[in-house]
């Protein structure tokens, strides 16, 4: 690894620490720096505010996630069902914790960082669309996720605010259903594909799905 890269890894791994410990709203740049033993002015020559970290953490969590999909269940899982599994998969990860449940309300509150959850998501699903022949344009994808995910972010804060009662896989599903309605599909296959996607996450054992990830996200290693 090269210097920049060394010195990203070293920026990353703190600041998720002190995210951890203190929230990413109760964190300055200061202290990150101070805890990565550089100077601020070093730290914003890799990342110009703390936004910018969790968005690279973010993105490397959508990455590992994606990859884990495509590696273990490529060949099972086709079309749909596969965006179903991945948007499950993803809840049944980020809230197996109270410490990644308040990292992804944290992320989910932004603004930018849902723009960054849908772009990523449309070169992940744009991939799956393209492999298995899906009669889907860039653009009707990137409609339907946008809509998807922003609900998605509100839902998220209600819940967390007690605003209303739905479970973490609800919310998961009920996203999916926005999102495939969106897609055009008719209500019976969307209830199909998401209870499909269901069986297979529950089999799933979630702590292999975060080992997959420390292992590929660097700075969430203890």
């Amino acid at each position: 690894m090269d210097r920049a890269a060394i010195q990203r890894d070293n920026i990353l791994k703190n600041s998720y620490r002190l995210f951890k410990e203190k929230g990413f709203k109760n964190t300055t740049t200061r202290e990150i720096a101070t805890t990565s033993q550089i100077n601020k002015g070093l730290l914003h020559y890799y990342y110009n505010q703390k936004e910018d970290i969790v968005i690279e953490m973010y993105e490397d969590v959508l990455d590992a996630l994606y990859n884990y999909v495509e590696k273990n269940y490529k060949d099972e899982v086709k079309g749909y069902t596969y965006l179903a599994l991945l948007n499950i998969l993803f809840y049944k990860t980020m809230t197996s914790t109270d410490e990644s449940l308040n990292f992804l309300t944290e992320m989910m509150s932004s603004r930018e960082l849902t723009k960054v959850k849908t772009e990523k998501y449309i070169d992940s699903y744009y991939k799956i669309i393209e492999y298995d022949n899906l009669s889907i344009t860039r653009y009707q994808m990137l409609l339907a996720l946008t809509v998807a995910v922003g609900a998605e972010s509100e839902l998220l804060l209600s819940i967390r605010e007690g605003k209303i009662k739905m479970t973490y896989e609800k919310l998961a599903t009920t996203v999916n259903k926005l999102l495939f309605a969106m897609l055009k599909v008719d209500e019976a296959q969307i209830k199909e594909i998401n209870e499909e996607a269901k069986k297979i996450a529950n089999a799933i054992k979630i702590k292999q799905v975060i080992s997959h990830l420390k292992e590929n996200c660097k700075w969430a290693r203890e």
